[in-house]
């Protein structure tokens, strides 16, 4: 038997993990079963393509994966297939990639390889990817001991999971708690909020309180105490509408709020998506005719409306006898950069994209092996779901009451014993049609 480590390696007791290990016993494959709970296909790629050529046809390759589950099953499928596709080009005729998805968390990584000198297996911690293998501290034990059981797990695997040709993410089920939180995406709001007030000409709190009662303002500024910023929107003849509620999408008949963000289950994404897609083209016309104005305006122009901002500014200090000096010339040079800065990011297409979207989503992070991370999700889920059961519910949580038989008073603990016992049973499942319409 022998023994690897990444980090924690010692010349002749532990040898380093590398993917060349994997390498070694593949070049000459005839068969090649990596059951990995985590993956990467580039990774993947960098070891099949090892196998030599006169090889990979008649190697049979099988490929066993933890499923995830609602968006990420989608984009899971579509990946492993299109692998699929690449291990074909190769020159691999037998290839066959599953997913495991009736456990809880299919947490497996075993490669087992048959080449010519027989077979060998590794098991350990390492995922069959570049973090598992370069980056991590993982550790795998190497054996051609007991090849007979380790067959029989490999068969029990596999019978108990899909195949990618099988599957359609349209009709999972979902049997345990993990997989029915992998059926949502998390959905945030990005800090991609773009500024066109411009507050770099800052007084002295003194000159502040003076000015407060002043009527006289001077041009292109904010609403509020004494003078609000300067606001290129007024320059450009705009009104100001960053306060207002246009670029916000209503989420609350369809998510639930976690300390994550919000979790909208797969059965209402298109929902949000097209109310995002709305919200997101509307802000790219505002945006489209901001660029448009500043360009015709040029921006020379535009900075000359700014020092005659500065010179109104002047004017009012001084015809009331408040004694107040500040640096024209640097003020000027910092807006002008102000203005180039916007010029640059609305010109940019991937930085317009990003800044029209009033909302951003990811599928549901794998938190299941941070007991922290877990709780701390599960708990604001539950929480939610109690604060929303009176009163008009959002239909998101009225499908979780009707399906769980919730009380109008349960706690958020009553919540989470009940989602424990609804996924104990052994018939427990749930898909998309649990959701009401």
């Amino acid at each position: 038997m022998e023994i690897f480590s990444s980090w924690y390696f010692v010349e002749q007791k532990i040898e380093e993990l590398s993917r060349n290990i994997l390498i070694r016993e593949m070049k000459r494959a005839e068969r090649i079963v990596i059951i990995s709970a985590y993956y990467s296909t580039s990774f993947l790629e960098t070891l099949l393509i090892k196998v030599n050529k006169n090889k990979r046809k008649k190697c049979s390759v099988s490929l066993i994966f933890n499923g995830f589950s609602g968006q990420r099953l989608y984009e899971q499928v579509s990946e492993l297939e299109k692998f699929s596709g690449k291990l074909k080009n190769l020159g691999y005729k037998e290839i066959s990639i599953f997913l495991n998805r009736g456990t809880t968390l299919f947490h497996t990584k075993l490669y087992f390889i048959t080449n010519d000198s027989g077979s060998v297996w590794l098991a350990g911690s390492a995922n069959a990817s570049n973090a598992g293998f370069e980056t991590n501290e993982e550790f795998l034990i190497k054996s051609k001991e007991k090849i007979r059981n380790i067959r029989e797990y490999i068969d029990q695997v596999i019978n108990d999971s899909e195949e990618i040709g099988d599957i359609d993410p349209d009709e999972a089920l979902e049997s345990n708690i993990v997989g029915f939180f992998r059926t949502g995406s998390i959905y945030f709001k990005p800090n991609n909020q773009l500024s066109f007030t411009f507050s770099e000409f800052k007084l002295p709190d003194t000159i502040e309180n003076a000015i407060r009662n002043i009527e006289e303002r001077p041009r292109n500024t904010n609403p509020g105490k004494a003078w609000g910023a300067y606001n290129l929107k007024f320059s450009l003849g705009l009104r100001d509408d960053e306060n207002e509620k246009t670029s916000q999408v209503s989420l609350k008949p369809w998510s639930i709020e976690t300390c994550y963000g919000y979790w909208v289950p797969n059965k209402y994404r298109f929902i949000v998506d097209n109310s995002v897609n709305e919200k997101s083209n509307s802000a790219r016309r505002k945006f489209e005719e901001i660029l448009s104005l500043i360009e015709v305006r040029g921006v020379d122009s535009l900075v000359d409306d700014y020092a005659n901002y500065l010179n109104d500014a002047k004017l009012i200090l001084r015809s009331h006898s408040i004694d107040h000096s500040f640096d024209e010339k640097e003020l000027v040079d910092k807006y002008r950069k102000f203005v180039e800065r916007i010029v640059s990011k609305l010109s940019d297409k991937k930085r317009l994209d990003k800044l029209c979207l009033p909302l951003v989503s990811t599928g549901m992070p794998e938190i299941w092996e941070d007991p922290i991370a877990y709780d701390d999700f599960t708990e604001s889920f539950f929480e939610y779901i109690a604060n929303e059961l009176i009163g008009k519910m959002p239909r998101v949580v009225r499908s979780i009451k009707e399906n769980l038989g919730l009380n109008a008073d349960s706690d958020s603990d009553e919540i989470a014993s009940s989602f424990i016992s609804y996924f104990e049973f052994d018939e427990a499942e749930w898909s998309d049609e649990y959701w009401i319409e």
